[in-house]
């Protein structure tokens, strides 16, 4: 029988696209890495040396730490409606600061400081709290003339704020003195008793009237009918006659007893007014103490609405932070030394690239 015929190997091609296999030989050697860079060690010290050295130079009597300076205001308060309510809103007065006065004031200190560069100054708020916080950015050496600014800043809002307490105070202190010069008017003895004094004259009328009436009546009594028809003039006389022109004796009993009626009513309702002008010595006292009480009353309202005042002022002057706002020196070299590796690492690697360009010129020529 004839062998089975041995198949034959079939070579593989890999396409072009595909990566060719992994080869022992491609594999980066740190040792051979190390070989190559050692020669330049000495470039690497020397540039990472004079790098670190500029840059704690720099560090230390150069760069300059910055700080946060803060000044806050408290919004003052005033009396409206009934209520305690802000001088002006965080909002207006915030506003206010980073539109006008804060421009205004820090124009004027450059003016004032021409070696001094522009600058930023932020203005904020706490939320729900009346304070306003004026910041800025400063270096140790430039502390003083910020605190003097942010204290000019902080003088132009209470001087604002000054002139609308000024202009509030301003009405309710013409009405309190108005309010206290009648109260004062009004617990003056002279003014009840000049009101008691009218009453009194009024009451001595009253009863002159009554004790006139009184009289009358009395006079009427005496004389009869006959005085009652002495009284009468022509035409009343007419009435009282009768058709034989004779006085009518029952008609005149009748005017009689009709005058006296007359008389008491009025001396019943005169009487009445006597009684009741007397009642009103009572009356009087009653209601001149509580005009008293109720002038003294919006006595002391208005002077509770001048008291609610509340002047804006400086809570909190201008103070520095205690870290830096920016970079610190320590953290300021701990980047230069980085930085002075990297640079010199990098350094070593283009003079590495700068001679092995070399050799492969060499080489072809």
């Amino acid at each position: 029988m004839n062998e089975p015929r041995q198949k034959e190997a079939v070579p593989v091609v890999y396409p072009q696209y595909l990566a060719a296999p992994w080869q022992e030989d491609d594999e980066v050697s740190l040792v051979d890495l190390w070989l190559e860079l050692r020669p330049y060690r000495r470039l690497f010290w020397g540039v990472f040396a004079a790098l670190l050295a500029a840059g704690i130079v720099f560090a230390l009597f150069v760069y300059q730490e910055k700080y946060t300076l803060n000044t806050a205001i408290q919004i003052g308060t005033i009396e409206s409606g009934g209520k305690i309510v802000k001088l002006e809103s965080p909002e207006s007065l915030k506003g206010k600061l980073t539109s006008a006065i804060v421009p205004a004031v820090t124009a004027k200190w450059l003016k004032k400081n021409p070696d001094l560069e522009r600058f930023k100054t932020e203005v904020s708020s706490p939320k729900n709290s009346a304070i306003v916080i004026v910041r800025n950015k400063v270096s140790d050496a430039q502390l003083a003339v910020f605190t003097a600014f942010q204290q000019a800043v902080a003088d132009a809002v209470l001087k604002d704020h000054q002139q609308l307490v000024a202009l509030y105070q301003s009405n309710i202190r013409d009405q309190l003195i108005a309010a206290r010069a009648r109260l004062q008017e009004l617990e003056d003895p002279r003014t009840l008793q000049m009101q008691l004094d009218r009453l009194k004259l009024e009451l001595q009328a009253a009863e002159r009237k009554l004790q006139h009436l009184q009289e009358t009546e009395k006079v009427i009594a005496r004389g009869g009918k006959e005085a009652v028809l002495r009284s009468m003039t022509d035409e009343q006389k007419q009435l009282v006659l009768n058709d034989r022109g004779e006085v009518d004796d029952r008609v005149l009993q009748a005017r009689y007893e009709e005058i006296l009626l007359s008389n008491r009513v009025q001396q019943d309702q005169q009487a009445q007014a006597v009684e009741a002008t007397r009642l009103k010595f009572d009356e009087v006292k009653l209601a001149h103490q509580r005009k008293v009480e109720a002038q003294q009353r919006k006595v002391d309202s208005l002077q509770s609405r001048l008291d609610a005042f509340n002047v804006s002022r400086v809570v909190s002057p201008p103070v520095r932070s205690v870290a830096p706002a920016g970079l610190s020196r320590k953290l300021m070299l701990v980047l230069v030394v980085f930085a002075a590796g990297f640079v010199a690492f990098v350094a070593v690697l283009l003079a590495l690239f700068r001679d092995k360009v070399r050799e492969r010129e060499q080489e072809q020529s």
